[in-house]
């Protein structure tokens, strides 16, 4: 009564209004601070602020190792380090600690290694013993090297199939999918090794257990870069290198798909709610509804983020196969703010394949050439896609720094299997569409 009276003399409020204000406070009251828990977290605002300000490399590498084992936190995290402008290096088995790090770059500036832990299903500890071994005998020489020195006790053939996927060998071998593929020859030849050392023989190569032969490693012809960083996606739980979708620019601007990051600004300059959005497909989460219908919540990441989109019974049906990890998709979508926040809601009304989408797009292929002799293939690959409206140009190296440009003359048919046919080719060192 007494706040009911005071507000109707100081402020002439009437009664029941003043009376619903008071209810709201006291309602608040049950969670509301008192000044001393206010000042602590004010205080400690200040401290983070200040961190971050002063010393933005170490803090975010902090508060990665903090969310080490919530990849999602680290994949926000890392988008937060690309408008920073801060380098996220990769995994690394001779630079990594188990934690993330800061390192120094050639160039005076700081960035920040990926921390060996961080990568999934690798342990911390098993990490450690890897990290301890490197600082008491000296880096890795090779991939020999790491075997011999590991304990296959604490390393197992899961944890190396991680590293490998990660890029953690790549200064051994950039290869990835020969590493992946080597991870059970090298796991025997390292238990072999350990089997010698406890032993005490002497090898009948001579030069005691590190003289045993050190065997032929796998073959495998290299990855596709979309192969490859769906590989790093399964050991990393985000794509950290690069984003499928970096060499689509192009492409979706002329599908005009809209970037997660720019949705508010399309959504203000269009006379709907509905946009066309792309991604590749993160998880997949299938809900059935009180009417018995099935619904899902899929997470889609693009190079700028990553949204959640609901997918109705009707549309999941048909789009079952799209919406599986690691696909990549041409969306259209309703974008509503959802009620008393910011927040997006994004409803989809139809899903079909990007890489169709983009070839359907795609006016020129930049092949970068580092030996002539690939010419000949690539004219025969050419050859075999038959004549369309895809210009193709070569891009050879004219020594002292330069590049000389050759344009293949005609139009070419370029479908799906073309890049791959052409990043085959021996002497090819990229392929882009454009």
């Amino acid at each position: 009564s007494v706040f009911v009276d005071g507000c109707a003399k100081a402020n002439n409020i009437p009664h029941d209004m003043a009376s619903s204000i008071f209810d709201q406070i006291a309602k608040f009251a049950d969670y509301g601070f008192n000044k001393a828990h206010s000042a602590v977290y004010a205080h400690i605002a200040f401290q983070t602020a200040y961190l971050k300000a002063h010393y933005p490399v170490e803090f975010m590498a902090a508060t990665m190792t903090q969310d080490m084992s919530v990849t999602d936190k680290l994949a926000v995290t890392r988008q937060e380090l690309n408008k920073m402008k801060i380098v996220l290096l990769p995994p690394d088995v001779n630079k990594s600690l188990p934690r993330f790090s800061v390192e120094q770059l050639p160039d005076g500036k700081k960035a920040i290694r990926y921390a060996l832990a961080a990568l999934k299903g690798v342990g911390e500890e098993a990490m450690k013993r890897v990290v301890a071994e490197r600082s008491e005998h000296g880096p890795f020489k090779d991939l020999y090297d790491f075997a011999r020195r590991l304990d296959t006790k604490v390393i197992n053939k899961r944890q190396m199939e991680s590293l490998a996927a990660s890029g953690a060998f790549d200064a051994f071998n950039p290869n990835r999918a020969e590493m992946l593929a080597s991870v059970e020859i090298l796991m025997r030849y390292a238990v072999a090794h350990a089997d010698e050392k406890a032993s005490g023989q002497v090898s009948l190569f001579g030069g005691g257990a590190n003289a045993l032969p050190e065997p032929p490693l796998a073959k495998a012809d290299k990855w596709e870069p979309l192969e490859r960083l769906r590989h790093e996606f399964e050991a990393v739980g985000f794509y950290l290198s690069a984003h499928p979708l970096d060499n689509m620019t192009s492409q979706l601007e002329r599908l005009r798909v809209v970037p997660s990051t720019r949705v508010q600004e399309a959504l203000q300059g269009s006379p709907t709610n509905r946009l066309r959005m792309a991604g590749i497909v993160v998880r997949k989460q299938e809900r059935t509804s009180q009417k018995g219908n099935r619904f899902a919540f899929v997470s889609v990441s693009d190079p700028y983020g990553v949204f959640e989109m609901m997918v109705f019974s009707e549309l999941l049906n048909a789009s079952r196969e799209l919406l599986e990890a690691g696909t990549p998709i041409l969306l259209s979508v309703d974008v509503d703010k959802k009620a008393d926040s910011d927040e997006l809601r994004y409803l989809a009304q139809s899903i079909e394949p990007l890489t169709a989408a983009v070839q359907g797009v795609t006016r020129q292929v930049n092949v970068t050439v580092d030996q002539a002799a690939a010419l000949v293939k690539i004219k025969s690959v050419l050859d075999q896609s038959g004549p369309g409206r895809v210009k193709v140009q070569l891009i050879l190296d004219a020594g002292k720094g330069r590049e000389a440009t050759l344009e293949i003359p005609g139009g070419w048919n370029v479908t799906e299997g073309t890049p791959r046919a052409l990043r085959a080719v021996a002497g090819v060192r990229d392929v882009r569409e454009v």
